[in-house]
């Protein structure tokens, strides 16, 4: 990966129900972590990692989560997506496609991520897609979304559980990263636009497409990272969990 050719993406723009009361007023990627907000931490993530142009994907609450993102960085590029009550992530990740430039690096925005991982992919080939998982359990967050590979790390599976389920052969946690590199933008984005008249824009999840491009189109790389060094905050539990991490990492997040 060369970050300085890549658009970085961040995914905001839900309505956070799970993390109620918490989100009633205010956006889930607003939630204070130990004095920072996720999103700001995500945004100094992306930074950190290298990555100049930056776009954040607003829904719920936008007005405030927006002047929010001008006062932490007027260069990030603010997009809303208009269907945010009724759409799943692959739908804001295709509103951002007009200002995609170069590959692209996908994250959520209720995640926030160790600056390990970060050192870690930095410097990764990335021929292919990406997607990126742990062979590990999470202490501090539910890992529900489970990808399997082929002998050669290839991606064969990718499917959500009900929770943090144990691994078989040849399966991992996905930490809902995903790198695309530049050749592959146009093909993966279309197949996106394609699947959602097919499904419905409220049915199609980011994890749908990329299981019908390994499928499909070519191959899908599943990079593994140690140790599971991300929270996803998602309710109000692991809001704690995630202010513990910090308070157990004070000198790996930003």
């Amino acid at each position: 990966m060369n970050p300085k050719h890549v658009t970085g993406i961040i995914l905001a723009a839900g309505l956070g129900s799970r993390l109620l009361p918490y989100t009633a007023m205010t956006p889930k990627a607003m939630q204070d972590l130990a004095g920072q907000t996720i999103i700001r931490r995500m945004v100094a993530w992306m930074r950190y990692l290298g990555i100049e142009r930056l776009v954040v994907v607003t829904g719920y609450l936008s007005n405030k989560l927006e002047a929010h993102l001008r006062e932490i960085d007027p260069n990030i590029i603010l997009v809303k997506n208009e269907g945010f009550e009724n759409t799943q992530r692959m739908v804001s990740l295709l509103c951002a496609k007009p200002y995609i430039q170069g590959s692209f690096l996908v994250l959520d925005g209720d995640y926030f991520y160790d600056k390990k991982v970060a050192d870690e992919i930095r410097d990764l080939p990335h021929d292919c897609i990406t997607v990126h998982a742990t062979p590990k359990p999470s202490s501090y967050c539910i890992q529900d979304v489970i990808v399997k590979t082929d002998l050669e790390g290839k991606l064969t599976d990718l499917s959500k559980t009900a929770g943090t389920e144990a691994l078989h052969e040849r399966e991992y946690y996905f930490n809902s990263m995903l790198f695309c590199p530049e050749p592959f933008v146009d093909g993966f984005l279309t197949l996106g636009e394609e699947l959602v008249k097919d499904l419905g824009h409220g049915r199609l999840h980011i994890e749908d497409v990329v299981l019908a491009y390994a499928n499909q189109c070519g191959p899908v790389d599943v990079w593994l990272i140690d140790e599971p060094a991300w929270v996803e905050v998602d309710t109000p539990q692991e809001l704690e969990a995630a202010r513990n991490f910090i308070k157990n990492n004070p000198n790996s997040t930003i």
